[in-house]
């Protein structure tokens, strides 16, 4: 398994998990600020909701969780083609 870690104003490294937690100690995913009215409580209801009833979804929901999903995937700073 890799880790990145990464800092404003640092470059960023690519090694394994292992080693990654060794130098830097435990990690901490701080999720990104969400651009969705409501917040986190407002994006994990549209991710229920597109999960349980993906029939039900408006193309803006599935849109606004799979940028959610992005953001947790994708390194910092990085957007998928």
């Amino acid at each position: 398994m890799k880790g990145r870690l990464a800092r404003e104003g640092a470059a960023a490294i690519l090694c394994d998990l292992d080693e990654l937690v060794e130098m830097h100690g435990p990690l901490v995913l701080s999720p990104p600020r969400l651009t969705v009215t409501g917040g986190f409580a407002a994006i994990a209801d549209t991710v229920g909701l597109v999960a349980s009833d993906p029939e039900t979804a408006s193309i803006e929901q599935i849109r606004q969780v799979a940028v959610f999903a992005q953001s947790i995937l994708l390194p910092q700073g990085r957007q998928s083609a």
